[in-house]
């Protein structure tokens, strides 16, 4: 989410009074300036918005991600995924290292990101037993 529809949903949500939890990977090396340009903005507004570091196509990467934000935050209610590469060109252009490189981030990543973040989602949907 260093720009475009995730920087742009991240800032509305965030605006609206949600609390976000906006990811990108590289955070501290080559998305460094994006994630310190959105907390700045985040900052300036007084709005709860985080950044956190996240690469969809390295599944440690993704958990260590959804822990840390369940640390932070106890619970996630919504995930917005757009992680995503795009190329043009025939086919045959492509190496497949770079065509499996496309789908792990494409195709993958929102696998791997909902099967980290589904378990406390369903945890979350369960009655409780204490509950009146």
């Amino acid at each position: 989410m260093t720009s475009g529809f995730g920087e742009l949903t991240a800032q509305t949500l965030a605006r609206k009074g949600h609390r976000v939890f906006a990811s990108m990977r590289g955070t501290a090396s080559k998305n460094a300036a994006p994630a310190r340009r959105l907390l700045g903005w985040a900052n300036k507004r007084a709005l709860a918005l985080e950044v956190a570091d996240m690469d969809v196509t390295d599944g440690r990467s993704v958990h260590a991600c959804v822990d840390g934000v369940l640390r932070a935050a106890d619970h996630i209610d919504v995930v917005f995924n757009n992680a995503g590469r795009g190329s043009i060109g025939p086919i045959e252009a492509f190496s497949m290292t770079q065509i499996e490189r496309l789908m792990s981030t494409n195709a993958l990543g929102p696998i791997r990101v909902d099967r980290a973040v589904l378990p406390s989602m369903k945890f979350q949907l369960r009655p409780d037993p204490l509950a009146k």
